[in-house]
């Protein structure tokens, strides 16, 4: 009986050690892969972040794609349940004005690093259904060509000027 109790007290120690580790795990940056399914491609996806905005105004997504494989892939299509139309964006220059366009794909080549940033490439989210309030986090589906659909989590950072987010304002509804 007692060689059963010292097992018991044992195994809860163990939980109680081992909780700690899995919510750091949990709160640590989100590196999501996904690959080793013939395609050639093995892409992670991490730092995943979303602006904060209002309910009917348009907000963007940033991430960074890294090609670990021996394939090309490319990025043609993006989903979020938080806004009526969801694109993917780059911000181009025009007879020397900023403009945002939309494009068909982001090629991600293999080997290489490809970063949705602010001033570049982007998922844009346009009339957003709910605020998007610091601290929220939502899922983004992104579809590529050869991996097919990833599902992220995307955290909403407070995209005001001077909080270290690379927030640059180019205007009314523009990134």
């Amino acid at each position: 009986m007692k060689r059963k109790r010292q097992i018991i007290q044992l195994v809860i120690a163990g939980i109680f050690l081992t909780l700690p580790l899995l919510a750091a795990c949990a709160s640590s940056e989100e590196n999501v892969q996904a690959g080793a399914d013939g395609s050639g491609s093995t892409l992670t996806i991490q730092d995943v972040w979303a602006r904060s905005e209002a309910s009917g105004h348009n907000s963007a997504a940033y991430l960074q794609i890294i090609n670990e494989g021996d394939s090309n892939d490319l990025l043609i299509g993006a989903y979020a349940n938080i806004a009526e139309t969801t694109e993917i964006h780059d911000v181009v220059s025009e007879n020397d004005v900023m403009k945002m366009q939309e494009v068909d794909e982001i090629p991600i080549a293999a080997g290489e690093t490809v970063s949705l940033e602010p001033g570049g490439f982007h998922v844009m989210f346009f009339d957003l259904t709910h605020d998007l309030t610091e601290g929220d986090e939502f899922e983004l589906d992104l579809i590529f060509d050869r991996a097919g659909e990833i599902t992220v989590t995307a955290e909403v950072r407070d995209h005001t000027p001077g909080h270290g987010h690379g927030y640059r304002d180019p205007g009314q509804g523009g990134l």
